[in-house]
């Protein structure tokens, strides 16, 4: 086994990983084997969770893990978390390790997702743990995934979010997308800090838009109306919010709602 010291950073970090990630086909301690490729191909967004036992840190990822699973696993939003032991520990250590934590997701161990990490992750994250990456898949070329999102290090709440944001944004389609698509408003930064700052058609008049900034559970905190393309939520807490985009044009109403992170 290659020798490679395992450093503990306490803090999260987004890296940028350029490289796509290639197939595998790893055992979980159920004996169930996963293929990457056939998991990316159904359009699935996978969640890989790299770790290895006595990780403290990990243990708090492993819980946030657990609630992202809850809330967006197969059968439901279709995000599929795999957790990777790389330090090629016996089943009985991963058992052991995993009978304390509360995750609800397969655990791949063994020599391959060691190999794997060692030869994918290792060259652009380092071997600081744990170490996150959600992947987006292309239905026509497997091989042709995506990135979205890779952290290394403690993840933490404001971590959980941000995951969280980047699974909203490639699960909900009636976000920027949509809008963009059109080309009539454009919300430019989300996650937003301070400010919502947007772009709108120069065919738009100031009363062709009406906006509703609203908590998860519907309760209304601020509306306005017109074309400002800075709006002040400095004062508003840390947290996902619902923006409705109300459009009126030549009598023609159209509305859409955004999920939105802000962050202070």
């Amino acid at each position: 086994m290659k020798n490679i010291s395992f450093t503990l950073l306490l803090f999260m970090m987004s890296v940028c990983v350029s490289a796509q990630l290639p197939d595998f086909n790893f055992t979980d301690t159920e004996g169930k084997k996963h293929n990457f490729y056939d998991l990316i191909e159904q359009g699935e967004l996978v969640v890989l969770d790299f770790y290895f036992v006595g990780c403290g840190a990990c243990i708090d990822v492993a819980k946030r893990l657990h609630n992202i699973d809850e809330k967006y696993g197969f059968g439901t939003e279709g995000v599929k978390v795999l957790a990777m032991e790389v330090q090629n520990n016996p089943l009985t250590a991963v058992l052991n390790w995993e009978d304390d934590l509360p995750g609800t997701y397969p655990v791949l161990y063994g020599d391959g997702p060691w190999n794997y990490w060692y030869e994918n992750i290792f060259p652009d994250f380092g071997g600081a743990f744990p170490e996150l990456a959600l992947v987006k898949g292309d239905a026509n070329n497997p091989a042709n995934n995506t990135l979205l999102f890779a952290a290394k290090g403690e993840f933490g709440l404001l971590g959980q979010m941000e995951l969280e944001q980047k699974i909203e944004e490639n699960l909900i389609k009636t976000s920027t997308v949509e809008i963009n698509k059109k080309s009539i408003v454009k919300l430019v930064n989300n996650p937003a800090r301070g400010f919502l700052n947007f772009e709108f058609s120069d065919d738009l008049q100031r009363n062709d838009l009406s906006f509703e900034l609203m908590s998860l559970d519907g309760k209304m905190i601020m509306q306005w109306a017109g074309l400002e393309t800075q709006k002040d939520i400095s004062r508003f807490a840390t947290g996902q919010y619902l923006l409705n985009i109300n459009i009126n044009i030549k009598a023609k109403a159209e509305s859409q709602t955004l999920k939105i992170l802000i962050v202070q």
